[in-house]
C-alpha cells in the first residue's frame, strides 16, 4: 500500500478490522487520509484532520478532488500519483474526459523537469488533450504550457499550434 484512505462511517472505530488496518498503515509509515462521513476521527486517525464535504449532504465529486489534490501533493504519494496522473493524460479518449482530468491540474502544486517533460510528451501525443480547450487555455483558463511554467518558474514552455514547445 501506498497510503491509506479511511471512510468513518458508522461503526468504523468499532470495527476490529478498520482499527487493525489503521494501525498497520500507521506502523509503515504510510499516508493516511480519513473522510468523515458519519463518524468522527479516533484513535490512530483521530491523529489527522478528516476531510468532509461542505453542508449536510456528501458532495462526492468534491471529495474526490480534495481528496485527489491530497494525493497529489503528499511527499509520500506525490510521485506515484503525478505519474499515474500523467498516463491518464496520455490515454484520455474524449474531450469530456480530457476537461474532466484538466480541472484537476490545479491541484499539482510542483513538479520536477522531468516529470514536466514527461506531462508535456503525453499532451502532445493526445489530441483529445491539446484539443482540450481546458489544458490549451482557449477557453479562459491557464494554459498547460503556463502551468508547467509556473511549476519551473521560468518561462521554457508555451503553446503552438495547440501543442507545448519548449522555447
Amino acid at each position: 500500500m501506498n497510503a491509506l484512505l479511511a471512510l468513518l462511517s458508522d461503526g468504523f472505530s468499532a470495527s476490529v478490522w478498520t482499527n487493525q488496518e489503521v494501525g498497520v498503515a500507521f506502523g509503515r509509515g504510510k499516508f493516511i487520509l480519513s473522510v468523515r462521513l458519519r463518524e468522527d476521527p479516533q484513535g490512530f486517525v483521530g491523529k489527522f484532520q478528516a476531510l468532509r464535504s461542505k453542508g449536510k449532504n456528501v458532495n462526492v465529486d468534491e471529495l474526490c478532488s480534495q481528496i485527489t489534490a491530497h494525493l497529489l501533493n503528499h511527499p509520500k504519494t506525490q510521485e506515484k500519483m503525478i505519474a499515474s496522473y500523467f498516463s491518464a493524460i496520455r490515454n484520455m479518449a474524449s474531450f469530456a474526459e480530457s476537461e474532466k482530468w484538466a480541472e484537476l491540474l490545479s491541484s499539482i502544486k510542483n513538479v520536477n523537469e522531468s516529470q514536466a517533460n514527461v506531462l508535456m510528451n503525453a499532451y502532445n501525443d493526445n489530441p483529445q488533450a491539446y484539443g482540450c480547450f481546458l489544458l490549451n487555455g482557449q477557453r479562459g483558463k491557464v494554459s498547460l504550457a503556463s502551468r508547467i511554467n509556473n511549476w519551473m518558474g521560468e518561462k521554457k514552455y508555451r503553446i503552438r499550434n495547440e501543442k507545448t514547445v519548449r522555447i
